[in-house]
């Protein structure tokens, strides 16, 4: 029997509820088996507060809904140290096995499998 899958999720990929209405918590759960764990960086929360403080309008709304919907989905926070950037983090935790949750172009490319990603602004796909 194996252990389940621990997702990090990306800044960007926590935002999909809010800005495209895909629930990816409902969506991981359909495509990946088990129970997979669900991880954030607090580095990415961080940035998410920041972005609540500083920006108005829609962006803030967003922010504030996907900074809700991590709480309520208990999403475990992994607390970093230094200054290594949330991408580098990320492909750091994607050597020890993690799988990476993300949109952003150039992470998925520095990472290459075990990444989910959304297709099409409406499912999950584990590549």
């Amino acid at each position: 029997m194996t252990s389940a899958k621990k997702i990090i999720l990306d800044t960007n990929f926590v935002l999909i509820p809010a800005q495209l209405n895909v629930d990816i918590f409902e969506e991981i759960t359909k495509t990946i088996p088990g129970q997979p764990g669900l991880f954030i960086l607090d580095k990415s929360i961080k940035e998410l507060q920041k972005i609540a403080e500083e920006q108005k309008g829609a962006l803030k709304r967003q922010v504030k809904l996907t900074l809700e919907l991590i709480q309520a989905k208990n999403v475990n926070i992994i607390p970093t140290e230094g200054d290594e950037s949330v991408d580098n983090l990320l492909v750091e935790y994607a050597k020890q096995g993690y799988t990476i949750a993300t949109q952003d172009k150039e992470l998925k490319q520095r990472i290459g499998t075990n990444i989910i990603v959304l297709r099409q602004k409406k499912k999950i796909e584990l590549k």
